[in-house]
C-alpha cells in the first residue's frame, strides 16, 4: 500500500530582535533540511522577519512536524490554532 502524502504549510516568525539577514538564513536552513519533507515552495516576509514554507510530507519521519506543533506552547500570536464557536 502506498503511503499517504499531504502538504504542510509552515508559517514562521523570527524572535523579536532577529535581523532580516539572520531570519532569512534561518528560514533557508529550515528549507534545506529535507528530513521534514520535500520543500515545494517558500518565501521570505518583509516587515515581520520570517517566512512560509510548503512541504510535501510523505513518511512517518517527515510527519514528526505534527508532533512538534502539538508540543508548542500556547501563544495568542498563533491565530490558526484558535477555536471557533
Amino acid at each position: 500500500m502506498a503511503e499517504s502524502k499531504r502538504c504542510v504549510l509552515v508559517y514562521a516568525l523570527a524572535p523579536v530582535g532577529t535581523s532580516a539577514r539572520k531570519a532569512n538564513d534561518l528560514l533557508n536552513e529550515y528549507v534545506a533540511d529535507t528530513r521534514r519533507g520535500l520543500p515545494v515552495w517558500h518565501d521570505h516576509f518583509i516587515g515581520a522577519h520570517g517566512g512560509a514554507v510548503v512541504l510535501d510530507v510523505a513518511s512517518d519521519e517527515e510527519r514528526a512536524l505534527d508532533r512538534l506543533a502539538a508540543d508548542e506552547a500556547d501563544d495568542p500570536r498563533f491565530w490558526w490554532r484558535r477555536r471557533t464557536a
